[in-house]
């Protein structure tokens, strides 16, 4: 070999060299990125740009494999401009490829196999005339790997065949084996998310609601009370409190069981939230205690209304262990502004003490509280 030959040996392997730190080093960039906060198609394109920093890499394409085992496109930068370029005004963009199974054709072959497939020309390939109709050019198909697993294929594509050597294969297999780790990474920190976000959905719906009814319990009843009062001062209305107990509910746990009574305050919890409108409360904060929140009223007839329609609904006979049960309820009503009570703690003791009035009058009935 000349010195000649040498020296321009050497250029070109400095040159792959210096493109291959950039492209490295543009995808290590990328990693340092706040992944979890991108989509998945976000960071398949901004993986691409950073491989496209090498300026022999000229168009590219990604498609990842689905649990079927068949490729579908997810990302490419100039890819539709070549399509354009081999099929004229009426092309079919990328995205809408028919999935390639994995073993067939190119991208299959290269998925399938975990091996880099090289087409020093694309002409001759039933698979890419089919896809690229009458492309001609160079083409890597390299399988993007994670922990031995393919998790997709890089297609880069030249015009010129025999465009692509040794070092542009070393380069998108480089590429390829950190990009799977970093997809794979993303897909693992975006399944954690999912799952911290549903689990704390859940420890929240445990904290505010009764886990027998799934009511509000009163820790979310005394949030919803005080928020229906504020709205009631801002905007100059009434609205009314409600507290409910089941009469001589305790028989029932004494003769029947707890899952007997467990079973009937479902029921009860039910047929209560049919008894008022969207956005009141029922809330249930201990035992056979329900409290109901009435947001707005105009007049006490409202509460009055619901009330009646409470206790009927409650009367009528229910079916729990193969057995018919009836029960009443005595309800106490307080309502803002009227008999004084300006906060939270004053409604709810109102509505408590009327209950209790309704008890001793002889159960299955309301009361109004009186100053």
């Amino acid at each position: 070999m000349t010195e000649k030959q040498l020296a321009e040996l050497s250029l070109e392997f400095n040159r792959h060299i210096i493109n291959l730190l950039d492209s490295l080093s543009a995808l290590a960039e990328l990693a340092q990125l706040s992944i979890h906060a991108m989509d998945e198609a976000t960071l398949l394109k901004r993986a691409l740009g950073a491989l496209m920093n090498n300026q022999d890499m000229e168009r590219c394409s990604i498609f990842l494999t689905d649990p079927a085992a068949k490729l579908h496109y997810a990302a490419g930068l100039d890819w539709d401009e070549m399509l354009r370029n081999v099929t004229g005004a009426n092309a079919v963009a990328a995205a809408n490829f028919q999935p390639s199974r994995c073993g067939g054709e190119i991208m299959g072959q290269a998925s399938q196999s975990g091996t880099l497939i090289h087409l020093s020309s694309c002409q001759p390939e039933a698979g890419i005339r089919q896809n690229c109709l009458g492309a001609e050019g160079a083409l890597l198909c390299v399988p993007i790997t994670c922990e031995a697993e393919v998790l997709g294929v890089l297609n880069v594509y030249h015009p010129e065949s025999d465009f692509f050597n040794m070092w542009h294969e070393r380069l998108a297999l480089l590429f390829c084996q950190s990009l799977g780790r970093l997809l794979a990474n993303h897909r693992l920190t975006h399944r954690l998310n999912a799952l911290v976000d549903a689990k704390t959905a859940e420890i929240r719906e445990l904290a505010y609601r009764d886990s027998l009814t799934g009511l509000p319990n009163r820790r979310l009843l005394l949030d919803r009370l005080n928020h229906a009062l504020a709205q009631a001062r801002r905007h100059q209305r009434a609205m009314a409190v409600m507290f409910l107990d089941l009469d001589r509910f305790k028989q029932i746990n004494d003769t029947l069981g707890h899952a007997a009574g467990d079973a009937l305050l479902k029921q009860i919890a039910g047929r209560l939230t049919a008894c008022v409108r969207e956005g009141d409360t029922v809330a249930r904060p201990s035992g056979d205690e329900f409290v109901i929140v009435l947001d707005e009223i105009a007049h006490d007839e409202d509460a009055v209304l619901v009330a009646e329609k409470i206790i009927a609904a409650c009367a009528a006979p229910a079916l729990v262990a193969g057995q018919e049960l009836t029960i009443t309820t005595s309800i106490g009503i307080a309502v803002h502004p009227a008999g004084g009570a300006d906060d939270v703690d004053d409604l709810m003791q109102n509505a408590d003490a009327a209950m209790y009035r309704a008890k001793a009058a002889g159960r299955n009935r309301y009361c109004f509280f009186e100053a």
